[in-house]
C-alpha cells in the first residue's frame, strides 16, 4: 500500500475511535490506573529496601552475621 493511504486509514481510525466520550472516559480511566500502580509500586519497593536495610542492620549491630 502507498504510504499517503496508510496516514488516511491511521487517522480515520484515530478519529472514529476518539469520537466517543467512552473511550475518552475509559483513556483517563486506564491512565490514572497506571500512574496509581506505578506510584503504589515505587511505594512497596522503597518501604521493602528500608525494611531489608533494617534488619541487616539491626543484625550487623549486634554481631550477627548472615553471610559465611
Amino acid at each position: 500500500m502507498r504510504k499517503s493511504i496508510l496516514y488516511l486509514l491511521a487517522s480515520q481510525l484515530w478519529k472514529d475511535a476518539f469520537r466517543s466520550k467512552v473511550m475518552n472516559i475509559a483513556l483517563g480511566l486506564m491512565g490514572f490506573l497506571l500512574i496509581f500502580s506505578t506510584y503504589t509500586s515505587w511505594k512497596n519497593y522503597h518501604d521493602q529496601n528500608h525494611t531489608r536495610d533494617a534488619i541487616f542492620s539491626l543484625l550487623w549491630f549486634n554481631g550477627i552475621n548472615l553471610i559465611q
